[in-house]
């Protein structure tokens, strides 16, 4: 590890050295701690090295910045998930606070599976989390978690899309093809987590705003596959004009996976409940 006044990998400034640039830089220090100006010290700092910089304005090294993810957001750190992993937690199911009437006692257990149930019988609605990238990155797959609500006579189908937010809180689809492949298989199954591929290579930038968007076809009779959550207090932004407006929304109803969104379209009333959705990098 270099100390904050070095500016190359030598031993040009070890303890000891011969010209006196590590004493002198560890009093510059002290004495700018104590409200010296740092211009003063710029005159002598000529005396001993042209290459010895201001100790308060030296960059990190690269191994001084964090680049990957904790475990405790994600268990791979190219993901850039809607919230970090360790949320999935007992007591954020739907269902969890059921067993009782007012403020009465009651017990009810708190050891359900973190999930929600989606709209089903015929009426189909995009499931939307959105993603603020964190760092530039390029990425090409999207997963998701299944809860543990079974399906009552499956589903016809499943959609997946990624959509790019645009400055005005419109949503456009990036993976227009992959978006019609059909994840029946997938969605049906419980507890279980699946990684797609999009057929695409996107070149993300920090602070840009994705939206991951599960869409299920039922038929009357057929209940929609659970996904993976947390739950979030229904709080709405002070300011206007700001999108998204919330991590989650809605939008529909939809019989296939749509090409574009506009925002007065995505219904953002919903929004104690936020699935678990993830874009991963190459």
């Amino acid at each position: 590890m270099t100390t904050p006044h070095q500016t190359r990998p030598d031993d040009a400034y070890e303890e000891g050295s011969v010209d006196g640039s590590q004493d002198w830089t560890e009093s510059t220090i002290k004495a700018v701690l104590k409200g010296a100006p740092i211009g003063s010290f710029m005159n002598a700092q000529d005396t001993h090295n042209s290459e010895v910089k201001d100790p308060l304005n030296a960059k990190p090294d690269v191994q001084e910045i964090p680049i990957n993810s904790a475990m405790w957001n994600t268990m791979d750190q190219r993901e850039q998930p809607t919230f970090p992993r360790t949320q999935l937690i007992s007591g954020t199911a739907s269902g969890t606070a059921s067993g009782g009437a007012g403020d009465g006692s009651h017990t009810h257990s708190l050891n359900r599976i973190p999930d929600y149930q989606p709209s089903g019988n015929g009426n189909d609605y995009l499931e939307i989390g959105f993603i603020r990238i964190q760092k530039n990155c390029t990425f090409t797959h999207a997963g998701f978690i299944t809860g543990d609500s079974a399906t009552f006579a499956g589903v016809n189908g499943c959609y997946l899309g990624v959509y790019r937010m645009q400055s005005n809180g419109d949503l456009t689809l990036l993976n227009t093809s992959s978006a019609t492949s059909n994840l029946q298989s997938s969605i049906t199954t419980q507890n279980t987590e699946h990684i797609f591929n999009l057929g695409i290579t996107r070149n993300a930038l920090q602070d840009e705003i994705y939206a991951v968007g599960i869409l299920q076809d039922t038929g009357l009779f057929q209940t929609a596959a659970s996904l993976m959550c947390t739950r979030v207090t229904d709080l709405s932004r002070p300011t206007s004009g700001l999108y998204p407006r919330k991590a989650y929304a809605y939008a529909g109803i939809y019989s296939a996976m749509p090409s574009s969104i506009s925002e007065a379209s995505l219904n953002y009333s919903g929004s104690t409940k936020l699935p678990f959705f993830y874009l991963r990098e190459v």
